[in-house]
């Protein structure tokens, strides 16, 4: 029986892929829609199964898992301004704003403060599934709009955690001594379960084959992180989080997630299956008007107060709309919040039936009403100048001056680490270029530093030149480095005699790639002549720019062989 359950699911997950990328339809949307039509709604072949159930709650588990990987320090800290302030102010605010509705609502007696915070709360969050495939869809999780979103869904889901956790907490029927041990004792050893699981990693994965024990460690580690928080009274879904974060710290990051990459995937599809079968069709359409009058009114609520927002944090207005639009959703996490017994307490069937209607009616108008918002600014903006790509309302940290294959490759790696940054160049090919990849542009010339100044160099941490070369970036980097003595100045160089006239501007210098690779082999031959390889490596490091300008110099002008 349920290898043939598993079959059909395997093939209505894969109907589901195909049809969705097919006529470029939001998958996550998909599946609800596949979970109602296999649902009670629908030829009701999944309705109560179990199988679906445990599959669903291993799917958000791993999804939770990866939330606690794609949360390292260095993104935390690349997203602080985001995260810790506008996202912290948009769930308080939104908050607020929602239990003040919900108090003066016909539909619920809310009586229970603490069920009226919970649910405010949880009606301030938003779609992290659905925001995160429109933003990656569009090549935009780095402009702007990507930035403060990321920040405010990464602290969306450190409250969710945190709700979870209470939830946990909360659903104790034991003594209050005996639950403070509890609690104690959970919270002890989820400390040193972090440290334990990248003890753990560090010491199998370079111990033992990565293919072979990559997938089975990730499964067991979740497992594990998973039953220890439940059984002292805290929620099973902070463990799985904690276990992503223990490995966010390691090395083995990236692989491990890519390795469990395929399984989360079918499971995650899997939860928005249990997700769709859980509404009812009938009861949604004879409250149609309610779950209208929920979604209009959460809709407007959560845009107003991010406009707001936007414009205290000194975003344009056309930055703001977009991230009202992107935030107005409700989160995928509703579905397991309404469904939970602390919060079903307090609906009867038709209230969580509408609660239901609500979050899928958001999620199915969230990438619908962004591309609307996205066509009418195009349409606006489109008689305006092309160098007003660029708004100047969010500052940039670094300044990349020239988009050519320096620029295009340090931009990747900048955007990878979710640094904030801004294109400018000369030439309108390679900005729109830089404009399809969705990166920030501004165009005008580089050198003139009064132009430099409109881009905002007073306010960047980092200025990166990739035309070293030019005879006029010298006196460039003086008057740079003159005007903005605490800034961090990169230059490239394609050769040692252009290096000299950079000499004693305190700069950074990019040397060719032929003087890197040939100290490494020199550290080569060093080691496999006996050196140490400290010595090798120090020397590697270590070796003079000097020497390299007085021994390379005189090759400059002479043919490769």
């Amino acid at each position: 029986m349920i290898p043939n359950i598993l079959l059909f699911l395997l093939i209505a997950w894969l109907a589901t892929f195909v049809i969705c990328k097919s006529l470029r339809v939001n998958l996550i949307l998909g599946y609800l829609i596949m979970g109602i039509v296999l649902g009670r709604s629908g030829v009701d072949v999944l309705d109560d199964t179990l199988l679906l159930s445990h599959l669903g709650e291993l799917g958000i588990s791993l999804f939770l898992f990866t939330l606690g990987v794609e949360i390292p320090w260095h993104r935390l800290v690349a997203l602080r301004r985001y995260i810790f302030g506008v996202g912290v102010a948009q769930v308080i605010v939104c908050a607020l704003f929602i239990a003040g509705l919900l108090y003066i609502q016909p539909i619920l007696k809310i009586q229970d403060s603490v069920f009226l915070g919970l649910f405010s709360l949880s009606l301030a969050f938003s779609s992290t599934a659905v925001i995160i495939q429109i933003l990656s869809e569009r090549f935009e999780l780095t402009s702007t709009v990507g930035r403060v979103s990321l920040g405010i869904l990464l602290f969306q889901d450190l409250a969710v955690i945190g709700m979870f956790a209470y939830l946990g907490i909360d659903v104790q029927k034991a003594s209050l001594g005996t639950n403070l041990l509890n609690w104690s004792l959970g919270a002890i050893l989820s400390g040193l379960w972090v440290f334990f699981v990248s003890w753990t990693c560090k010491h199998i994965m370079t111990r033992y084959s990565q293919r072979d024990i990559g997938l089975a460690f990730i499964f067991v580690m979740v497992l594990a992180g998973s039953f220890m928080t439940h059984y002292f009274g805290l929620s099973s879904e902070l463990g799985a989080f904690l276990t992503g974060v223990s490995i966010a710290g390691t090395s083995w990051r990236h692989h491990l997630n890519d390795e469990l990459h395929p399984f989360r995937t079918i499971l995650f599809a899997f939860f928005f299956f249990m997700a769709g079968t859980q509404i009812n069709l009938r009861i949604c359409l004879e409250q149609a008007q309610w779950i209208g009058y929920g979604v209009t009114t959460l809709f407007l609520a959560k845009l107003l107060v991010m406009l707001i927002l936007g414009r205290i944090w000194k975003f344009s207005w056309s930055v703001c709309l977009q991230l009202g639009i992107l935030i107005a959703g409700t989160s995928e996490f509703l579905f397991i919040l309404i469904s939970h017994p602390e919060f079903k307490s307090h609906f009867s069937s038709v209230t969580q039936q509408i609660g239901f209607g609500i979050t899928f009616c958001s999620m199915v108008l969230t990438p619908i009403l962004f591309s609307l918002t996205r066509y009418l600014l195009k349409f606006l903006e489109r008689r305006e100048n092309f160098s007003q790509g660029y708004r100047g309302k969010d500052k940039a940290d670094v300044i990349l001056a020239g988009f050519g294959h320096v620029g295009q490759t340090v931009a990747v790696a900048l955007e990878l680490n979710f640094i904030s940054f801004l294109v400018v160049d000369y030439d309108i090919v390679r900005l729109e270029k830089a404009k399809t990849l969705g990166y920030p542009i501004l165009h005008g010339e580089a050198r003139n530093i009064e132009f430099l100044k409109k881009a905002g160099i007073g306010d960047a941490k980092v200025l990166l030149l990739t035309f070293g070369h030019s005879s006029t970036c010298v006196e460039l980097v003086r008057n740079v480095r003159t005007k903005f003595p605490q800034l961090y100045i990169a230059v490239h160089v394609k050769s040692a005699q252009q290096a000299q006239h950079f000499q004693g501007l305190n700069i950074f210098l990019v040397y060719p790639e032929a003087l890197k690779s040939g100290l490494q082999m020199a550290a080569i031959s060093l080691e496999c002549l006996g050196f140490s390889k400290e010595h090798a490596a120090h020397m590697a490091k270590t070796t003079p720019k000097t020497l390299f300008m007085e021994n390379i110099e005189r090759y400059d002008d002479s043919p490769e062989e």
